[in-house]
């Protein structure tokens, strides 16, 4: 082996070595990525379900108060026909 060439051995030997330790830290890097994204998409699915069931409590509660307004006026007209003697329903 001429001098120039072990030279030049050692040199590609230490590019390979270092080119494949960055490949190594890219990959975790790449790895980590790939979780978070993961975990993302976890996090939106379940602030989706989240809204999906705040929309629906707010749609029974609406439809209670409704209702509970509805009985409420029911219970006026009963109460102010005690109290004027007349039947419901006139």
């Amino acid at each position: 082996m001429e001098p120039g060439s072990a030279a030049s051995a050692v040199s590609l030997a230490a590019d390979l070595e270092l080119a494949t330790a960055e490949l190594r830290t890219l990959r975790a890097e790449r790895d980590r990525l790939k979780m978070g994204m993961v975990r993302l998409r976890e996090t939106e699915a379940e602030r989706d379900r989240l809204r999906e069931a705040l929309k629906e409590s707010e749609e029974k509660l609406e439809s209670a108060l409704k209702e509970g307004g509805q009985a409420g006026v029911t219970s006026g007209e009963h109460s102010q026909a005690i109290d004027t003697g007349e039947s419901i329903g006139r």
